[in-house]
């Protein structure tokens, strides 16, 4: 009986792992997580400036759309000064919307200046570019005259 304590006890305690074994392992762990952070900030500066300019796409359409369905003329601004960006009507003072713009994002007016103004049937009163630039690359975003439509390439 004795022996087969013996035996039970050794099979127990070789099926475990020492913690040796579990600090070795955990410290290659949390090496090999903080060298994955180190790379991951200017993975999400490309999706930052990714995101923002699908919500400005989206924010334009928003303010169209806006223009259109209360047939007013909406002005679509970007105000530098405060790098931010805003949408009213200048019939109320308060904004249709506003937004921040992140700082590694520089706005340049190209031929529109710094805004746009969405007529009530959904037009804008001026054709043009607007100039967009990240870190890493610049952006156009064009306004065709007459259709209200734009795209940035």
């Amino acid at each position: 009986m004795l022996q087969a304590m013996e035996s039970k006890n050794t099979r127990l305690g070789s099926r475990g792992y020492t913690l040796v074994e579990m600090l070795l392992v955990l410290s290659v762990f949390m090496l090999l997580t903080s060298l994955g952070f180190g790379m991951f900030p200017p993975f999400v500066k490309k999706l930052d400036a990714s995101f923002f300019l699908i919500q400005l796409s989206d924010d334009l359409y928003r303010s169209q759309e806006y223009a259109i369905s209360n047939q007013l003329y909406v002005t679509f601004t970007f105000d530098l000064k405060k790098g931010r960006y805003l949408a009213n009507t200048g019939t109320s003072a308060e904004y249709i919307l506003e937004r921040k713009v992140p700082e590694e994002i520089t706005f340049n007016g190209g031929v529109l200046g710094q805004g746009v103004v969405f007529t009530p049937n959904g037009n804008i009163s001026k054709g043009g570019t607007w100039l967009v630039e990240t870190n890493d690359k610049l952006y156009k975003i064009i306004f065709n005259l007459g259709s209200g439509r734009f795209r940035i390439e």
